[in-house]
């Protein structure tokens, strides 16, 4: 038996295989582009991230003599995600957290909701490329994508998605999705 980790990073996948007493079997990785389709913006096609967490996986496998993997764990960049439509196919590239589009909302989710009501929801202050001010900014600025959502899936998430057919996160992570529910395609903010 052993098991399998898979770290979705900014920039790269790495994939490990471990035995039982914690053993490294195998390791694999591979990059995928951070795309800047104008200054401020990041962004990462979905299926980038899927091609190559096959890839590094194939290869931790293939160095671990193919074993059989009991359980699969996933961690990975935080703050991006890929909208899903209702075919759960994405809707057009993530937007990850080095994205700054996003810096005038900051203010505005903090003038309408304040430091205190923020720090009841989500602990921290918003950032420019956080869900938050993401979401609002396609709010603001695409709408009409924003109301073809059916789902928003972290990266891991949408790696999680592939492997399982399941739409799902995990506790830590759902807190910084949090703000998901507080934005609507009507400009309401929580």
């Amino acid at each position: 038996m052993a098991l399998l980790g898979i770290d979705l990073g900014t920039s790269s996948v790495k994939a490990v295989v471990i035995d039982e007493r914690t053993q490294l079997l195998g390791i694999g990785s591979q990059e995928y582009p951070i795309h800047v389709p104008q200054p401020g913006y990041a962004e990462q096609d979905p299926e980038d991230w899927w091609k190559a967490s096959v890839t590094a996986v194939q290869q931790a496998l293939a160095q671990a003599d193919r074993p059989d993997i009991s359980a699969i764990g996933l961690s990975g960049q935080m703050h991006g995600g890929v909208l899903l439509d209702a075919s759960q196919q994405p809707l057009g590239p993530a937007i990850i957290w080095a994205d700054q589009r996003s810096a005038a909302e900051v203010g505005e989710i903090m003038d309408i909701l304040g430091a205190d009501q923020l720090a009841r929801i989500a602990g921290t202050a918003p950032a420019a490329g956080f869900i938050a001010p993401t979401l609002r900014w396609m709010q603001k600025h695409d709408p009409a994508l924003l109301d073809r959502a059916r789902a928003f899936l972290l990266p891991k998430d949408y790696v999680r998605y592939h492997l399982t057919g399941a739409v799902a996160t995990e506790a830590s992570d759902a807190s910084a999705r949090r703000s998901l529910t507080c934005a609507s395609a009507n400009g309401r903010v929580c």
